[in-house]
């Protein structure tokens, strides 16, 4: 993926997440998509697998002239298989109007399953949207859960008469209408199979209302969805799924839309309701596969009131066999060692197995009170068990090994001269594909993702530039850089004068300049042919340049008798001829003549 010639700046990694296990969820079955909502791109990324446990990053990526958006989704994934799930996350950046190139990348465990590139407009006129309110659906798999279905979602601009038309399937429809500085317009209708429906919906200018500001400002304090009561099990076993109930209510004098956010147990979920004015509901909440140990907070949000409650989770296996294990710290870099730590009943020493991943790491005895504590180093990225079995029993802790990334070495041409396409090549090193940038003297205006010898083809003016490879990786980062001069690409050989004057027995002179305008080092050999011999005490010259290298050079001669003579000045190089001229050289007596030979060395500065 090549976005050059623009520069690139992260410009969000926030993201929201959600995961749900059920049944009937296909293995490998992934969603990757956008929505633009008014000046706001509402992008999104869904993946069905078998993964026990897994863990979404994301970053965003804007040209310097914000036209074009590079939006990532990275889930990393544990490698056992466990019952399926769907794992979701989003992210909204905020755009300009105009037209914008939004590409959009989805990788799982490093590797790019989706990339799409679409070209989008983000204009300033009345924007429609439509949303199905879909039913629940429950799943009968080993973790049930009612989740919302995927809506449908339908968005269009009208035309200058302000009317738009749209073809939908049957169902029940929240139509909105919206113009930034305009209020926004809604309602609710059912529509049948075969039915056609029109609706009329009315925007205010806001500058109408300015006399009006201070009102409107104490009315939209008013406006809130709060939080009448939250109801939440006080306990749960750790892998375990909760359900909690909030029951909220609208207490403002509009119909609002508001995020019912919840934050803790290892879930982070963000999801969109709409509520009249004056009603309540009730709205549940399901944490799947409990992660954490002992008191945990979680927390609740509806952008206008928040709550917090306390949620013991607790070893139940544990309490049931007998074997305790715990893991520090749950999240290292791959290479760096985790200790493994707990607790065997029993009589006496006791043989312990660990494993990490399905893999055998090492065998140990405990203390004679059953205390035991090892370090062991996971080689695999992902989230993995580390499994304690004794006897019959065992218990299980997760860790997460990140990836390590490092750019080895930068790559640059020795010499390259301007309109000449040339490479800038890193050596990047990670255990997953990483985000790979190019900065030119402190710029990013590249990208791709990818590992090994990564290469960008660019062509740039004379100068000097500093281009830095920086890689990415799940909060992982490292750089190296290089110097690139270009050079202009001038002529090999050029010289003046054309004509010479002098008088007789005075002093004259031809000067060559030498470029070297190849990638090697040349060989130059300069002649002037066609005086006679007594004229000169030298009439041929060798010089050798470098690579860009420059040379200004002087052939010498002094007239013995009056006339009008021509010389020939040819320049060779590795046996070519690359500059040949013919010189008239006028000898005379005069005071005037050797009044002008006077004037020209003083311009060359020979005086």
């Amino acid at each position: 993926m090549a976005l050059s010639p623009y520069n690139y700046a992260v410009r969000s990694s926030d993201i929201d997440t959600d995961s749900e296990r059920t049944s009937s969820s296909k293995v490998g079955d992934y969603k990757l998509g956008f929505e633009l909502d008014e000046d706001e791109l509402q992008t999104n990324a869904e993946y069905s697998s078998g993964y026990d446990r897994a863990s979404w990053s994301g970053t965003v990526l804007e040209s310097s002239d914000s036209d074009r958006i590079v939006v990532r989704y990275d889930l990393s994934a544990d490698s056992r298989e466990g019952t399926y799930r769907k794992y979701e996350a989003s992210q909204d950046i905020d755009l300009s109007s105009g037209e914008k190139e939004v590409t959009m990348i989805l990788t799982v465990n490093g590797d790019v399953l989706e990339e799409y590139t679409s070209v989008i407009d983000v204009p300033d006129e009345h924007s429609f949207e439509a949303e199905n309110k879909g039913t629940g659906t429950e799943y009968t798999g080993r973790d049930t859960r009612v989740s919302t279905a995927s809506a449908p979602f339908f968005s269009k601009y009208t035309g200058s008469n302000g009317h738009a038309f749209f073809e939908v399937p049957d169902g029940r429809y929240l139509v909105t209408a919206s113009k930034p500085g305009y209020t926004t317009d809604r309602t609710t209708i059912n529509v049948d199979e075969g039915e056609r429906r029109e609706i009329g919906l009315e925007l205010e200018d806001l500058r109408d209302d300015r006399e009006d500001d201070d009102d409107d400002q104490d009315d939209s304090d008013e406006e809130q969805v709060v939080m009448q009561e939250v109801r939440i099990p006080s306990s749960v076993c750790e892998g375990d799924s909760l359900t909690a109930r909030i029951e909220v209510e609208n207490t403002g004098d509009d119909d609002l839309d508001y995020a019912l956010s919840a934050t803790g147990l290892g879930t982070e979920t963000d999801r969109v309701y709409y509520l009249d004015e004056g009603e309540s509901d009730t709205k549940t909440v399901t944490f799947s596969n409990v992660q954490g140990s002992g008191n945990q907070r979680v927390s609740f949000s509806t952008s206008y009131d928040s709550e917090e409650r306390t949620v013991q989770v607790r070893d139940c296996e544990t309490e049931e066999s007998g074997l305790s294990a715990s893991v520090t710290p749950k999240q290292v870099r791959i290479g760096d060692s985790i200790r493994v730590s707990g607790i065997a009943e029993g009589v006496g020493s006791q043989n312990i197995d660990i494993s990490i991943g399905g893999r055998s790491a090492t065998s140990m005895s405990t203390e004679p009170d059953g205390r035991f504590s090892t370090y062991i180093i996971p080689n695999r990225v992902g989230t993995h068990q580390v499994e304690v079995e004794s006897r019959d029993r065992s218990s299980t802790a997760s860790v997460q090994v990140l990836p390590t990334v490092a750019v080895n070495s930068v790559g640059v041409p020795n010499n390259v001269f301007e309109g000449e396409d040339f490479e800038v090549c890193g050596d990047v090193e990670s255990q997953t594909a990483p985000l790979v940038l190019l900065k030119k003297d402190g710029q990013i205006i590249d990208s791709k993702n990818g590992r090994g010898e990564i290469c960008f083809e660019l062509n740039e003016k004379p100068g000097t530039y500093s281009y830095e490879i920086q890689a990415l990786n799940r909060g992982a980062s490292n750089t190296a850089s290089r110097t690139v001069e270009v050079m202009e690409q001038g002529s090999e050989a050029t010289n003046f004068p054309d004509q010479i004057a002098s008088v007789e027995s005075g002093s004259g002179m031809v000067k060559v300049e030498l470029y070297n305008n190849r990638k090697e080092l040349r060989n130059y050999e300069i002649e002037l042919e066609g005086l006679p011999r007594t004229w000169t005490a030298q009439s041929r010259k060798e010089v050798s340049l470098n690579s860009g290298e420059r040379s200004t050079e002087y052939i010498y001669f002094t007239p013995k008798q009056e006339g009008d003579y021509e010389a020939s000045l040819k320049v060779r190089s590795h046996d070519e001829e690359i500059h040949s001229e013919t010189i008239d050289i006028s000898s005379g007596g005069t005071s005037e003549t050797e009044s002008f030979w006077g004037r020209f060395r003083a311009l060359v500065g020979l005086n």
